[in-house]
């Protein structure tokens, strides 16, 4: 209630000062007017085409999650499928192979993949000086203190298993590759120490310590200095896993949608790209067009659909905000005092704060109205439920200024 109030008494002061100065915007040059109403329906337009380009994408890939769950069917473990079909298998991650560091000799079984973390002791930028920390990459020098790079002998690597299975189907590189989770630490012991001491003991390190599942590698007795390493091991273990995609025989392939919107938003895309110098597009700024998930855990397909949903849901309601900002502002403008089409609405609903109030009001209904023309082309149902909000919307609203009049 305190910031109610606060509020109010600041909106009220902010309208008589408007009004104070209106008579002296107005009595300055034409053009002001003009470029006033120049102003509004620019941010108009501007939102009203930033709005198409992302409402476009969001019921394109709408229309296509939608057509996506129609045609996915549920495999049990081992059952076949047809080569066209979009399938969808949960289950255990299963392997017989070993992930091995051969440099090192560590082996782990039930692997998905082996990482080896190397960090180095070295000065970093704290939050108020200089200090020194554990850190996985190089720090450059500045400020006078000196990181030696010539000491990082040994860098960082990431080991894949060759044969990882969900049932009957071979895990491809790169679904492989995506799989972060369970992270477990690689239990060491001092057989492992004595091949880092026999490999490094000639290039300036004298102490080799098994500490906290680390391996040091110290440079001083009993001290850390800079330039000193450590090394820790970690595994992705094999876990539950859900998959959708399309399958021949045991591989598992994209799924490539192929409905009568697939060219055109091909083309727009090639377009773009090609106007970027090759630069390749970000997957977030374009529509979905094809299917080759892998999750970590088990769910079904409206869930994993769901997920991908939820991750474009972000990027889409931000483009949505700037769109209702830029439409408030195009009608705060418009509605303004100062503006000459204020004149032809006779209302004292607009006097003082109140136009301020109305733009922000009527942005609402004329933003949705923006949105709704992409979905009523590839979502009808949701494009007329869109249309009516906004047209109930908007009515009401110019009813209730029209009756106070």
């Amino acid at each position: 209630m305190k910031y109610l109030k606060l509020f109010t008494l600041i909106s009220i002061t902010l309208g008589s000062e408007i009004q104070k100065h209106i008579h002296h915007l107005r009595s300055g040059s034409e053009d002001l007017e003009t470029n006033l109403i120049f102003a509004g329906v620019a941010c108009i337009a501007i939102s009203f085409i930033l709005l198409q380009f992302n409402e476009r994408k969001a019921a394109i890939n709408s229309y296509r999650l939608q057509y996506a769950r129609q045609n996915c069917i549920s495999l049990t473990p081992f059952q076949e499928s047809n080569p066209e079909d979009l399938i969808h298998i949960t289950g255990q991650l299963i392997t017989d192979e070993l992930v091995t560091d051969k440099e090192f000799g560590v082996s782990q079984i039930n692997c998905v993949k082996l990482y080896r973390n190397v960090e180095m002791y070295q000065w970093v930028v704290g939050e108020k000086q200089k200090e020194q920390q554990w850190v996985d990459h190089y720090v450059e020098n500045s400020f006078g203190y000196n990181n030696d790079k010539s000491k990082w002998i040994l860098n960082s690597e990431t080991f894949l298993n060759i044969s990882v299975k969900l049932h009957q189907f071979e895990l491809p590189e790169d679904m492989k590759t995506q799989l972060n989770t369970p992270l477990e630490t690689v239990k060491l012991n001092q057989a492992n120490v004595q091949i880092f001491q026999q490999r490094y003991k000639d290039k300036g390190y004298r102490r080799f310590l098994l500490q906290d599942d680390y391996i040091y590698m110290h440079q001083v007795e009993d001290q850390i200095v800079n330039g000193d390493l450590r090394i820790c091991f970690k595994q992705v273990i094999c876990s539950d896993a859900t998959i959708v995609a399309r399958a021949i025989i045991n591989s598992l392939l994209v799924w490539q949608f192929e409905d009568t919107y697939n060219k055109t938003v091909s083309k727009q895309n090639q377009v773009q790209e090609k106007e970027l110098s090759d630069t390749q597009l970000p997957n977030e700024d374009k529509p979905i067009k094809q299917i080759y998930w892998i999750f970590q855990g088990l769910f079904t397909p409206e869930e994993c659909l769901q997920k991908v949903v939820n991750e474009n849901a972000l990027l889409f309601w931000v483009f949505r905000s700037i769109g209702y900002i830029l439409i408030a502002v195009g009608s705060i403008i418009l509605l303004s005092p100062v503006s000459q089409l204020s004149q032809l609405i006779q209302s004292d609903q607009l006097s003082g704060f109140g136009f301020i109030i109305y733009g922000l009001i009527g942005a609402i209904p004329i933003n949705i109205f923006s949105i709704c023309f992409c979905w009523l082309y590839y979502r009808p149902m949701i494009g007329l439920l869109q249309l009516l909000i906004s047209l109930i919307l908007g009515g009401s609203i110019f009813y209730y200024a029209y009756k106070n009049q």
